[in-house]
């Protein structure tokens, strides 16, 4: 039998840098996690005990739609921007927001903008749902620079959306709010949704968000995770934060009943010690510079000191570096899975201490 499969789906194979070596590296404990970019550190303390009665309803439906979680993230963000309930939506992990996002604006031969390399699965379900995903090519001899200027001159009428990850996945940098403005402008002029990914943005000071331009454009959407920052990969809790125009639209296409109690409690309580993320960021910090400091073959690309994840490169092309430092103890993310770079490079995540892996790396830089 030949089910009618998506001709959009049978046309790509997907590229993500998830895949089966994933399960690899849970299992071994011998290797050090500088892999998936979770929090070195962990979560907040006020998470190591659940009160019980987070537990006693697990027969019931989750509370829909999640009003006090929203009501949390109002709180969180009101020193930077004037939100309501309205203006955030609830979903099972920031990935799921994107692909929600393609849902409504993506069709067969739309067109999206975005800047390699930088998160992979976004671009595969952009190709799934059937659409065209160019890009401007962040450029070696420039160290992997955001350049706002290639990526204003980029834009033209028939893109549907600009998907930025700020900070930038796989090379941790940032780009500053004033660029983001001026994205923001010249996509507007086009009227094209502009998406900025801010998955790691917990790494980076609230007044580096783009959730506080969110009152001014209305063709901002801008996506969080619970999963980097804030420690609650296992959860998979995200929000999408929009105008309310947007967010009217985002819920015809948004599941209900998408995150458990526990997982909405969980989030709320982590919202609750913003010191666990400030002292996240400055271990963070220390701990980056520190294996930074001892490179002396590998380079890295242009990254934020505060940014949990890097982008290491080697000179010759050659070199497996992800082989490399597996074999050596050391997981990590194939630079090859992100478009734009090669298997001579890999994304680093940092890992809580920094002296075995930088005796690894040591190890590594001499096989090079």
């Amino acid at each position: 039998m030949a089910l009618k499969y998506k001709q959009s789906i049978i046309d790509y194979n997907a590229l993500s840098y998830v895949s089966e070596d994933t399960e690899i590296i849970t299992e071994v404990s011998s290797v050090i996690d500088c892999a998936l970019g979770t929090n070195p550190f962990g979560h907040t303390a006020l998470l190591n005990r659940i009160e019980p009665e987070q537990l006693r309803n697990i027969s019931l439906y989750p509370e829909y739609p999640y009003n006090a979680l929203k009501d949390a993230i109002v709180d969180y963000w009101s020193g930077s921007a004037s939100l309501n309930r309205k203006n955030i939506q609830i979903t099972n992990g920031s990935i799921n927001i994107l692909i929600n996002i393609n849902r409504l604006l993506v069709e067969t031969g739309s067109r999206v903008l975005g800047c390699c390399p930088q998160f992979t699965d976004y671009a595969c379900d952009v190709k799934a749902m059937g659409g065209i995903f160019d890009y401007v090519l962040l450029k070696e001899e420039d160290n992997y620079r955001y350049d706002a200027d290639e990526i204003i001159k980029a834009i033209k009428p028939d893109y549907k959306i600009v998907y930025l990850d700020n900070p930038n996945n796989p090379t941790g940098q940032v780009l500053p709010l004033s660029d983001i403005r001026r994205i923001l402008m010249a996509a507007a002029e086009h009227d094209i949704c502009v998406i900025v990914d801010e998955a790691y943005a917990d790494f980076i000071g609230k007044e580096e968000s783009s959730i506080s331009l969110i009152n001014e454009f209305d063709n901002l959407v801008v996506t969080r995770s619970f999963s980097k920052g804030l420690g609650l990969a296992g959860m998979r809790v995200g929000y999408l934060v929009s105008s309310e125009e947007f967010g009217s639209f985002y819920v015809k296409g948004n599941a209900p009943f998408s995150i458990s109690n526990l997982a909405s409690y969980m989030a709320q309580t982590a919202l609750k010690d913003e010191g666990f993320v400030k002292e996240s960021i400055g271990n963070v910090a220390k701990v980056k510079k520190e294996v930074m400091e001892s490179l002396t073959k590998l380079k890295v690309a242009k990254t934020d000191p505060r940014v949990s994840i890097m982008l290491l490169m080697c000179s010759d092309p050659d070199v497996n570096l992800f082989e490399i430092f597996y074999r050596n103890g050391v997981a990590t993310e194939r630079g090859a899975d992100f478009t734009g770079l090669s298997k001579n490079s890999v994304r680093f995540k940092v890992p809580r201490d920094s002296r075995k892996v930088i005796e690894r790396i040591t190890e590594i830089e001499k096989q090079l």
